[in-house]
């Protein structure tokens, strides 16, 4: 006979399974969350880098407000000059769209994209190592035309450093949530085979088996474990009294049924017969069928609140 408490391997192979499609779904919905988090971060970096240069160029057009056009000349020559290997790039265009400031050495096409490679930009000088492109912007300055350039190796860093991040998180997070998923299935697995076993000791015999439960558990293991335990207690309850009226039972009929038997013995070796005896065997005769009657009844109750219960009402049996 195979003992109820041995775990076989499919119970096992089903916690695994179990936790390793959560730890997919786990995965994946990190996946994705971490791949919103980086479009988010590169669209803010990208968003603040325009900003800056949206603000450069507010700064300009007070500059020229305030100085005219040599200042403003001698103000886009010095930021074009400050800037370090080109990683901004500055043009300044008057109204017939000739370059009269910068450090681009031509004028950029028409209309002017958002975005162009370092090799694409007419630029005079060295160009920053890490530079591969420029986010591009135009503004008017007065009668002049600004065009702007930021270079993307900011944004590189940026969105490198903060790449590598997300993958060892990722990592990290996939990871975790296997050792957990794992963990927890084999818990959820344990404490099933915990109730099967215990169903299986009672279908065996042994009424007094009850499934271990914690004391302030909520899940609804625990709350099935209580509520199978209870079902088991109510169980044996009820046995124990129709054991007690078996019992009963008996032993109402034992006494009857021996003065009955006295009285026919006593009959069948007496030469004359006495009515009394008679009688007296028949009321004991009568007590056995008001036994059996009782019985009987007792069968009709359980049977009309079986019904019941079979439309709706909570029966008992006993």
């Amino acid at each position: 006979m195979d003992n109820p408490k041995r775990k076989g391997p499919s119970a096992l192979r089903t916690s695994i399974r179990l936790s390793l499609q959560y730890s997919f779904l786990y995965s994946v919905l990190s996946a994705l969350v971490f791949a919103l988090a980086y479009w988010f971060t590169q669209y803010e970096v990208q968003d603040w880098v325009l900003d800056q240069m949206r603000s450069d160029a507010a700064t300009l057009v007070e500059i020229f407000e305030l100085g005219g056009d040599e200042v403003l000349v001698d103000r886009v020559d010095a930021l074009a000059e400050v800037s370090f290997q080109n990683a901004r790039v500055y043009q300044l265009l008057n109204a017939d769209g000739a370059i009269i400031s910068g450090n681009l050495s031509s004028t950029v096409e028409s209309p002017l994209p958002d975005y162009l490679s370092a090799q694409a930009l007419p630029l005079a000088g060295e160009i920053h190592d890490e530079v591969t492109g420029y986010w591009l912007r135009a503004d008017d300055v007065g009668p002049y035309r600004l065009i702007q350039g930021a270079g993307d190796h900011i944004v590189l860093e940026i969105l490198e450093a903060l790449g590598m991040a997300l993958v060892v998180g990722y990592l990290a997070v996939v990871i975790l949530g296997l050792i957990v998923g794992i963990r927890i299935g084999r818990i959820t697995e344990r404490r099933i085979t915990a109730i099967s076993n215990t169903l299986a000791e009672v279908s065996s015999g042994n009424l007094a088996s009850r499934i271990s439960t914690a004391p302030k558990a909520r899940d609804d293991l625990s709350r099935l474990s209580t509520e199978i335990n209870s079902m088991l207690g109510q169980i044996k309850r009820l046995l124990e009294s129709q054991e007690q009226i078996s019992n009963d039972i008996a032993h109402d009929m034992r006494t009857p049924l021996q003065h009955l038997r006295q009285r026919l013995e006593k009959l069948r070796d007496s030469p004359t017969i006495n009515p009394g005896d008679i009688s007296a065997s028949l009321d004991q005769t009568e007590e056995i069928i008001a036994t059996f009657n009782a019985l009987l009844r007792i069968a009709q109750i359980e049977e009309v609140t079986v019904v019941k219960g079979s439309r709706g009402t909570t029966c008992v049996r006993s």
